[in-house]
């Protein structure tokens, strides 16, 4: 299995990252699609591209090994009504009272039912038990899975995931270094299963445990490096595994665009050798992988500054997943690089048309707090100083101090850790990387420009509070 389809409700974040994580530990990639971001949404938002994709609509692509809905209520059943079953569909269903009207429409065959006491093992148990049901995976890719499974949970992967590659630079010494002993462990466990159930690399029926292992090594040194710490394993080994594997047909059949995105990560963020990690995004850019499209472009931005070309590339991406908000937001960065202030406006817009409802919810993620807030500043710049707008560039900064109020408000990071110390430490160190004085300056200078005494004045004040 390659490829997942995953439908859900962006403003539902506990059950949907969990699956999310797993499933790209897995290999296996996943193309997001929201039932309350409609279509005529998306088609508006990408009028922020070029003038030669305005009115591009995204080409559907269809040849997903799995088809995976996300469904908590009445309303999501009945969006879900409108795409049905296939054979390729698998439905989880959270269950309640609502669900009694539904009962006779389910395929039982298809459906796992949930409700709020089953545990993330168990979520992951009959999943995967209702896929191999189904005939979507083999028994041997059921088994990879299941051990995979076990590794994820018993590890808190997600907890982990989010304390290193999503979150800033460790300032605790001791927290750093609790992350990086549970990367060796976990990465050690799974090369010792593979060693220990005498797998080799290539063997097509365990590549998913494959890919954990090397996907894991790599979190772990790329979280070393941010870090300026020595690796934990070494890049130019992992590199080389990869291109073992590539150079095998069944693998390149069974997984080899994750593989490719794979090699392209450890070449270019590790061996820091970008011509092949360049090929190998090249490789993986296919009609379903804006991630792929996403990460040449930002190469094309940030070692060629080539923001022309970037542009392309960041557009194929955003035709084919609009909800992309971070590749919205380096769009808009192009944009600025080329003078193009209203449509890097519009770009830096489409970041809030689409983390809204997480920001209404109060479930709203620190990567798209940073992304969100990061937008509004930048269009609050070209508003007053590019456009002279000045009530609209109020307007923005505004909502970037909205925004950094959200890293208090925002439920998704108790509902992603267990204790309160360690809720803390993560609000203060967003805190601590999102300047709301710069904030304050910006409005204090601007009400100065427009005569507006009390309100400069205000905003002085808090830039030193």
């Amino acid at each position: 299995m390659q490829i997942v389809r995953f439908t859900y409700d962006s403003t539902e974040v506990r059950t949907s990252v969990f699956l999310f994580l797993f499933l790209r530990m897995s290999g296996i990639y996943i193309f997001e699609r929201y039932f309350n971001l409609e279509p005529s949404v998306c088609s508006k938002m990408l009028n922020a591209l070029p003038d030669s994709e305005t009115g591009s609509t995204p080409e559907e692509y269809d040849d997903y090994d799995m088809e995976l809905y996300l469904v908590r209520n009445e309303d999501e059943f009945r969006a879900f009504r409108k795409y049905g079953y296939t054979h390729k569909t698998i439905l989880l269903v959270l269950t309640d009272n609502w669900m009694k009207d539904f009962a006779g429409e389910l395929d039982e065959d298809k459906t796992v039912e949930l409700n709020q006491l089953t545990s993330s093992n168990a979520l992951l148990k009959q999943l995967l038990d209702c896929i191999y049901k189904n005939n979507l995976i083999s028994h041997k890719t059921f088994d990879t899975l299941n051990t995979i499974a076990d590794v994820y949970c018993t590890n808190h992967i997600m907890e982990l995931t989010f304390s290193a590659k999503y979150f800033y630079t460790e300032n605790d010494v001791e927290r750093y270094g609790k992350n990086v002993e549970r990367y060796k462990s976990v990465a050690d466990y799974l090369f010792g299963t593979m060693a220990n159930k005498e797998i080799q690399w290539g063997d097509t029926s365990c590549i998913h445990l494959q890919y954990a292992a090397l996907h894991i090594a790599y979190e772990g040194n790329l979280y070393c490096m941010r870090h300026k710490k020595p690796f934990l394993f070494t890049p130019d080994s992992m590199a080389k595994v990869c291109e073992t594997l590539l150079s095998n047909k069944d693998v390149l059949l069974a997984l080899g665009d994750s593989i490719h995105l794979l090699a392209a990560q450890i070449y270019g963020d590790l061996a820091k050798d970008m011509h092949a990690a360049y090929d190998h995004y090249l490789s993986a850019c296919k009609g379903y992988s804006a991630y792929a499209y996403y990460k040449k472009a930002i190469h094309l931005m940030e070692i060629e500054r080539k923001y022309q070309l970037a542009i392309k590339y960041l557009s194929k991406s955003l035709i084919i997943y609009p909800s992309y908000y971070r590749a919205w937001h380096m769009l808009g960065i192009c944009y600025m690089n080329e003078g193009q202030w209203e449509k890097a406006v519009k770009a830096f817009d489409n970041l809030e048309v689409i983390l809204a409802p997480r920001l209404k919810s109060r479930l709203i993620r620190p990567m798209e707090i940073e992304y969100l807030f990061k937008a509004a500043n930048q269009t609050g710049e070209i508003l007053f100083r590019e456009m002279q707008q000045v009530s609209q560039a109020i307007e923005r900064y505004l909502f970037a101090e909205k925004v950094w109020k959200a890293i208090d408000e925002t439920g998704f990071i108790t509902l992603i850790y267990h204790d309160l110390p360690t809720e803390s430490h993560v609000r203060d160190r967003i805190k601590e990387e999102l300047n709301i004085k710069a904030v304050y300056a910006k409005l204090t200078e601007i009400y100065r420009c427009v005569g507006d005494n009390e309100k400069m004045t205000f905003y002085q004040l808090k830039m030193y509070m």
